[in-house]
């Protein structure tokens, strides 16, 4: 094989190996040569919770090398449909995001970003949390009169693990007390006494428990109607007068009252103070008094951490002295 044959294999493999390296790193383009040109693309991993609280969540990441700034988007994750939210840009690998909800789960992407506009990757944190803060839609729900028992009730709080409670009697014991992952509990009670339950959500997260405050309600018996009368007042005009029994621990009363039976259709007439134990109206829903109404008191009491109410469900009487059950 001649020198010249050889060189000219020789230039045809080299330029063969440009084209095999360059068809696997990037585009080859053409002109006067091949040449091989590899395609850069910006990418983030590693996206963790470095610290978060009741409105916070800061996380950080692994950045690249070729990226100008980072995009920082977050997405609630219970029950949303909405599209991630640009929370800010950073220059760093490390974001707090504010404003968030308590007790709520995030799902958090972070994007690079450059002048060139090169296509990047985002990472994703996919589940972000913020701690709960405090309770919601503590109540009592029920005090049964005649099987002795009350019910309690709360909201499910989001990003919560479960719930610890306690249950003070009259004398401010604790005789009840736990965890559960439920919201709503039955507890004995005794008539014409006030008992105190108390509830704060809880997270487990990376091994290491947090609690929200507590909330704390005072739980107690609904005040019984002492009656339900239809009468002609000193105007000569029909009102209704309602009274009730005082009851231990109040310190006022909401009084409910209903043309139909449907719960539904109550509406509360009157707020009283704890010594007021009857009411008078000359009309209900703008109209004169007349036919029959269904009626029920409330009894509150205001503390230091809001105002609790008891049950609503167990009692109902009309003008003809008829009871039964709001529920």
């Amino acid at each position: 094989m001649n020198k010249l044959f050889k060189k000219a294999i020789s230039l045809t493999m080299a330029a063969a190996i440009v084209v095999l390296v360059g068809m696997g790193t990037g585009a080859v383009t053409g002109g006067s040569g091949i040449t091989a040109q590899a395609v850069s693309w910006l990418d983030v991993s590693n996206v963790v919770v470095t610290d978060f609280t009741t409105s916070t969540i800061t996380v950080s990441w692994q950045g690249d090398a070729n990226a100008d700034s980072y995009e920082v988007a977050y997405q609630e994750t219970y029950g949303s449909t909405s599209e991630y939210k640009v929370a800010g840009q950073t220059t760093g690998t490390a974001y707090t995001i504010s404003g968030l909800k308590s007790g709520e789960v995030y799902s958090i992407r972070v994007t690079p970003r450059n002048a060139a506009g090169t296509e990047a990757l985002a990472g994703t944190c996919y589940d972000a949390r913020t701690k709960v803060s405090t309770m919601k839609g503590v109540k009592q729900d029920t005090w049964f009169h005649w099987s002795l028992s009350a019910e309690v009730s709360w909201d499910r709080q989001y990003g919560a693990d479960g719930y610890e409670y306690k249950w003070k009697n009259p004398s401010g014991k604790v005789t009840k007390k736990g965890k559960v992952n439920y919201t709503s509990l039955y507890f004995s009670v005794k008539n014409n006494n006030v008992y105190q339950f108390m509830v704060r959500a809880y997270q487990t997260i990376d091994g290491k428990t947090y609690y929200s405050s507590w909330k704390t309600i005072q739980v107690f018996e609904q005040p019984w109607i002492k009656s339900v009368a239809v009468k002609t007042n000193k105007k000569s005009k029909k009102c209704l007068k309602i009274s009730w029994y005082k009851q231990k621990g109040a310190t006022g009363y909401d009084v409910y009252v209903s043309q139909k039976k449907d719960a539904k259709n109550y509406k509360k007439v009157k707020s009283v103070g704890k010594n007021k134990t009857s009411i008078s109206i000359t009309k209900f829903n703008k109209k004169n008094i007349k036919g029959t109404y269904y009626v029920y008191v409330v009894s509150k009491v205001k503390t230091s951490s809001g105002t609790s109410k008891s049950g609503i469900s167990y009692i109902w009487q009309t003008g003809q002295n008829i009871k039964g059950y709001v529920r």
